[in-house]
């Protein structure tokens, strides 16, 4: 679950905590692997995880989600929700250790 700090009433801001499993906007799942800034104002890092044929999910690739759209200015992935580890089938520990293998 996110914190969400409030500066004013006008600005929201979401900090994702690492080892945090998403769902983005794409349909991709992922796992927050490097935290955002509030401060900097940047987007999290998110390890992206593929399920093989067995259902055994591994990690893939890691996405910056402060990329955005050179046309329109708009983010190319946003989180759209936050899970339990346990309906992704597997520990955030095991996922990026396996990335420090990548």
């Amino acid at each position: 679950m996110p914190f969400i700090l409030e500066r004013d009433e006008k600005i929201k801001q979401t900090v994702y905590p690492i080892g945090t499993f998403v769902i983005l906007d794409t349909g991709e799942k992922g796992l927050i692997s490097e935290g955002g800034s509030i401060e900097k104002n940047r987007q999290p890092k998110v390890l992206l995880l593929k399920e093989k044929k067995s259902g055994q999910v591994f990690s893939s690739t890691v996405v910056d989600l402060n990329q955005r759209d050179p046309e329109t200015g708009k983010y190319l992935r946003i989180i759209k929700s936050t899970h339990h580890a346990s309906e992704f089938g597997t520990q955030p520990a095991k996922c990026l250790m396996e990335m420090e293998h990548m």
